[in-house]
């Protein structure tokens, strides 16, 4: 439990400028909230949606409840996944 806490603690301070294989004009954001049902329930169906532009990667993440932490967790992902293409 407290590796997830430290996680989150990180992907609320990242900064885009520090992924080396992402420009902020190569990707598109969507964002989804999340919906209320009946008696102002709150649906879990939520996400955040990266797409890469150039090499059509889509990445979409609800794991957290924060948008920001999603965001950066995607965007994390995405960089992880450029590398190893850019690797091979």
């Amino acid at each position: 439990m407290r590796v997830q806490v430290m996680d989150e603690l990180f992907l609320k301070r990242l900064d885009i400028a520090s992924l080396k294989n992402i420009k902020k004009d190569e990707i598109e954001l969507e964002v989804k909230n999340n919906e209320y049902g009946m008696a102002g329930r709150i649906i879990q169906n939520g996400y955040v949606k990266v797409t890469h532009k150039p090499t059509s990667l889509t990445i979409k993440n609800n794991q957290y409840r924060s948008q920001l932490v999603c965001r950066n967790a995607v965007l994390v992902e995405l960089d992880k996944l450029l590398e190893e293409r850019n690797k091979a």
